[in-house]
């Protein structure tokens, strides 16, 4: 099964428990972990964990069903293993990482009376013989800006699927005119740039630096606050002639366009519904 539709089977609590096995938690760990934060990341698993055994009738108990300690260890062992900008699959992964496959990988840090007790299991608790990785070890370093990436009237931007949405601000400078200029930040990316000019759509990626020259003497419509987009992953981005570029996000899809695609210097209307596109 392809990483994504066994990560959607998990999501959709339709894995047996005689699938849900070691190595199936640790597939579940890379998955989440590879593309978003650790925090992030610990969230879609503990709760996903919780809702599978609940589909599987799977009681927690102070012996039996989730086990936070466990799943937070691990967490944070295969967080340590993953190299920054990894787009490997799973298998891959394994295969480079075969000591994360044995179980007792743990009795290097816990005793048995420890990791067995309910209070670990109830919540998580350090280890008692070994430190844990400490979950910042992944070191993430952003990947070099790309410039400008697409000038045409019609693209698609494919790599930035799955990536996690911080900030979407439209910058300002005639009021009147309303946003013409968009920044977008997804969590461990540069920034990325957006608009519509001279009939055709741009789409560009650029660090820090450059960004804060766009934001020193524009004002900001903070779209990301404003339509509660943090936290959305991206599925598509898309830019039609017209010209019209579509952002597509798991909540919802915004728009822009131009308001009249015969004047070259026309004003870019802006546009979000919710739901799929």
């Amino acid at each position: 099964m392809h990483d994504r539709a066994f990560l959607a089977a998990f999501e959709a609590t339709t894995l047996s428990s005689e699938h849900w096995t070691h190595r199936a938690h640790l597939r579940v760990a890379f998955l989440y972990l590879r593309d978003l934060g650790f925090d992030e990341a610990l969230v879609r698993i503990r709760s996903g964990i919780r809702a599978l055994n609940r589909s599987n009738a799977v009681e927690d108990t102070p012996t039996s069903g989730y086990h936070e300690t466990l799943t937070v260890a691990w967490a944070r062992i295969v967080a340590s293993a993953i190299t920054p900008a990894c787009s490997e699959d799973f298998e891959a992964f394994a295969l480079s990482n075969p000591r994360l496959l044995a179980k007792d990988l743990l009795r290097a840090h816990y005793s048995k009376e420890r990791l067995l007790s309910p209070e670990a299991r109830a919540s998580f608790v350090e280890p008692d013989l070994g430190p844990l990785p400490d979950q910042g070890s992944r070191a993430m370093t952003l990947p070099a800006p790309r410039g400008r990436m697409f000038q045409d009237e019609a693209f698609h931007v494919d790599d930035l699927a799955g990536a996690v949405v911080e900030r979407l601000l439209g910058l300002v400078t005639d009021p009147e005119r309303g946003p013409f200029l968009f920044l977008l930040k997804l969590r461990d990316r540069p920034w990325q740039r957006f608009y519509l000019d001279l009939g055709i759509g741009f789409w560009e990626e650029w660090a820090d630096d450059v960004i804060d020259d766009d934001l020193s003497d524009t004002e900001q419509v903070d779209f990301g606050a404003n339509l509660q987009l943090a936290g959305a992953t991206v599925q598509s981005v898309v830019c039609e002639a017209g010209p019209r570029l579509a952002l597509t996000l798991s909540c919802g899809v915004f728009v822009i366009e131009s308001e009249d695609p015969r004047d070259l210097d026309a004003r870019t209307v802006v546009a979000y519904r919710t739901g799929a596109s």
